[in-house]
């Protein structure tokens, strides 16, 4: 499935970022870090050595905003641990691609900063292998915060301030532009609030900001269109029609193309579909003022967000996906640790009464844990998987924004990872 996809893009003569996302194994506290290390490892040495043939045309990104989850930090810039962690797993990922063989030795690796945040510490201390040209930093920016992301009292619905979005812009440059480290904005969007004609001045402005920079944008689309959380779809996939097609016009005026209409044809006439699957939450809901304690550059840099990449151009023309080939093997993932034999009980049974040992107990406190149809897709339906994984970690968002503790947050988030077994 993962060739699949990747070769959707590649067919249409585009570029695919690959990476790894919605990782419960990565949250950024050093008492986590050796496991990370060997996961993420064991992960990237088989991705590399799938695509070890694919050309510049696929690119890796090791991590997806890699943070401290749950904690006071988590989204305003991090602290010394975190950007340690962090650091540690990009150099380590980047070692571990450079040396699978194949075009792995000159592919374009992206890296994200704590969070793939660009204000509040987290660039300052991000360490970059400097002495290559094909390493690309990822930021996630979703600019400006109160009328792009904020689901709160602070939301806004009239795009009428540039600042953060000038803001934001002016620190990557500082930051790496200025120093020929180039950077892809992985993530931006402006969440759905019935305004499209605002959030086509907000496309316009945004991606012509980002430009003038040398920063090529890619749009969050999480399939979601309306709804209590974060609402980010712009085609609606049931129907293969753009919802939006206004936005879409401005995030092409904004490079320059200002004779871009979409086709009438593209265009959805009615209502969205509602989406099958929630995609999981990894945004950011920090203050639209956080709290700096590093030094930062003198320009002002705003809060933003993050998203999952597609692929490392500005928005351009919608793809079509190419009829489906038929994928080489998916990589196989790891297999699940098999429990111990239930303990030989103390008596000797005699061999006229065998006794047929009991099968291993769920504690009740793991049983209700998830919806057990999470559970329930046959082994290679994979995309029953998705699916399923889809809505498993929709959970787990859901959990971590209730305020729960981290506890029960990561044990639903276990259980959603159990759905790849």
């Amino acid at each position: 499935r993962v060739h699949e996809v990747v070769d959707y893009a590649l067919n249409t003569g585009s570029f695919a970022i690959l990476n790894i996302h919605h990782e419960n194994w990565n949250y950024a506290f050093s008492e986590n870090l050796e496991s990370a290390k060997e996961i993420l490892e064991a992960l990237w040495k088989q991705i590399a050595a799938e695509f070890a043939d694919y050309d510049e045309h696929l690119i890796f990104e090791g991590m997806n905003e890699p943070r401290k989850v749950g904690d006071a930090v988590e989204w305003t810039g991090g602290d010394q641990e975190g950007w340690d962690f962090v650091n540690e797993l990009d150099n380590l990922f980047y070692k571990t691609v450079r040396s699978s063989g194949g075009n792995n030795s000159i592919r374009h690796l992206m890296l994200p900063p704590y969070a793939a945040g660009a204000y509040g510490g987290a660039p300052e201390h991000f360490i970059y292998p400097e002495n290559d040209d094909k390493i690309i930093v990822s930021i996630h920016a979703y600019s400006p915060y109160s009328f792009c992301l904020d689901n709160g009292e602070g939301a806004v619905t009239k795009f009428e301030d540039a600042s953060e979005i000038d803001g934001t812009m002016s620190a990557i440059s500082k930051l790496f532009i200025s120093k020929n480290v180039p950077v892809i904005m992985g993530e931006f969007g402006a969440m759905n609030r019935h305004n499209e004609d605002e959030r086509a001045k907000w496309a316009e402005t945004y991606v012509k900001s980002a430009k003038a920079i040398g920063v090529p944008c890619i749009l969050w689309d999480n399939g979601i269109f309306e709804g209590e959380g974060e609402r980010f779809a712009i085609i609606d996939r049931a129907q293969l029609k753009i919802a939006y097609p206004k936005l879409v016009t401005g995030l092409m005026n904004g490079l320059g193309d200002y004779d871009y209409q979409v086709p009438a044809s593209d265009i959805l006439e009615e209502a969205p579909s509602e989406p099958v699957n929630e995609e999981p939450s990894t945004t950011e809901t920090i203050s639209s003022e956080p709290t700096t304690t590093e030094p930062t550059t003198s320009e002002p840099v705003t809060p933003q967000e993050p998203v999952n990449p597609q692929e490392p151009v500005t928005p351009q023309e919608p793809i079509t996906p190419p009829q489906p080939i038929t994928p080489p093997q998916p990589i196989t993932p790891p297999q699940p640790i098999t429990p111990q034999e239930p303990v030989t009980p103390q008596e000797p049974i005699t061999p006229q009464e065998p006794v047929t040992p009991p099968q291993p107990v769920t504690p009740p406190s793991q049983a209700t844990v998830v919806d057990p149809s999470y559970l329930s897709c046959d082994k290679e339906d994979w995309k029953c998987k998705s699916e399923k994984s889809d809505l498993c970690f929709g959970e787990v968002s859901k959990c971590w924004a209730s305020g729960k503790d981290g506890e029960t947050c990561n044990k639903i988030a276990n259980e959603c990872s159990k759905i790849w077994i």
